[in-house]
């Protein structure tokens, strides 16, 4: 078999006789393995995924299975799992698969699964006959353009860029939960309209991160009105815990307090903006309000969260009641009450 160069795109195929795939993104390393098998069967016809636990297993065996004919199929894809515990250094594995890279069974693919990838020389000798490839969780940006390709690829169905950054806001980068997500929601979708924003917020539940910013944008609107409206429907009709809504509370009188204080250090607001980062969908509105009034304010509208919190964990009183004062108090704080 010709060997090739270690500089070349790794192929996913018979062409690769051993394949490494580090990472933490399941979605990704799944993805690999079934590209592999869909290409290796176009040309051997059925194949056969056989797997090892990589703890439990030594190199003699899994090369075994590897140069074994198997009586019905041509060609196997031989997992190992956990292959983080089969490659460490005292299991003597590493020099095994060495020497098997320079005389590859020709009717086999090894795939070493594992979170970290330490190449070192067996690295070089894989990459004569195969390769690595990292399957790491992916940033956002990323998470949005693979629901934009997955929605019309595999799903059918089509997904505007702003409503696929609403399905990362609400699910997260996972791959292999948006994919989920995607599907259920491509056999809802209208054929024309695609998947929406409106059919996202209908059928897709608020992740715990995206809860806690509706409970802190409630109190960061500027009419206090609209914001004791928003709180009572959080808490009657999105039946939020007052428990959630206490711990939000004191989390945004934290970053109130936080503002404040960095704008009395004369701090400039790139470093606020660093601060709360790039994806706190709150920032500006709590910039703005830091800016009415001195860290000391905020501080005793925090301390008074807190009690909140620890009175709602420990049932002491009313938590409804408790959270609606709690809310006028932070209105209050700002000067929303009475404008």
């Amino acid at each position: 078999m010709a060997k090739k160069s270690p500089k070349s795109r790794i192929p996913l195929d018979d062409a690769t006789r051993v394949l490494v795939l580090h990472g933490n993104e399941p979605f990704l390393i799944t993805d690999a393995v079934n590209r592999l098998k869909t290409a290796v069967e176009e040309k051997h016809g059925e194949v056969e995924i056989i797997r090892f636990d990589g703890s439990r297993t030594d190199a003699a065996t899994v090369l075994d299975e590897a140069r074994s004919f198997g009586l019905l199929q041509q060609y196997k894809i031989i997992v190992v799992d956990k292959a983080d515990e089969f490659l460490k250094e005292q299991t003597g594995h590493r020099p095994i698969l060495e020497r098997y890279c320079k005389s590859p069974a020709d009717n086999a693919t090894i795939v070493l699964r594992c979170e970290k990838w330490i190449p070192g020389r067996l690295g070089k000798a894989i990459n004569q006959v195969g390769g690595a490839i990292k399957c790491e969780v992916v940033d956002r940006g990323v998470a949005v353009n693979f629901c934009i390709e997955k929605a019309k690829s595999e799903h059918r169905s089509t997904i505007e860029r702003a409503t696929a950054e609403r399905l990362v806001q609400r699910v997260g980068t996972s791959l292999g939960r948006l994919n989920s997500e995607l599907a259920r929601l491509a056999v809802m979708a209208d054929p024309v309209d695609g998947i929406t924003a409106r059919l996202i917020d209908e059928q897709v539940p608020l992740s715990r991160e995206e809860q806690a910013w509706a409970i802190q944008s409630a109190l960061m609107q500027s009419k206090p009105a609209d914001a004791m409206a928003t709180v009572f429907e959080l808490m009657e009709v999105s039946r939020q815990s007052s428990v959630l809504m206490a711990y939000c509370y004191s989390d945004l009188a934290r970053k109130l307090y936080a503002a404040a204080r960095m704008r009395e250090n004369s701090r400039n607001e790139a470093d606020i903006d660093a601060y709360f980062g790039k994806w706190n969908p709150i920032r500006f509105a709590v910039k703005d309000a830091s800016a009415r009034g001195p860290s000391d304010e905020f501080a005793a509208l925090m301390q008074d969260s807190i009690n909140i919190l620890v009175r709602t964990r420990t049932s002491l009183g009313n938590d409804r009641r408790s959270v609606d004062l709690m809310a006028a108090r932070f209105l209050a704080s700002r000067g929303g009450v009475g404008r």
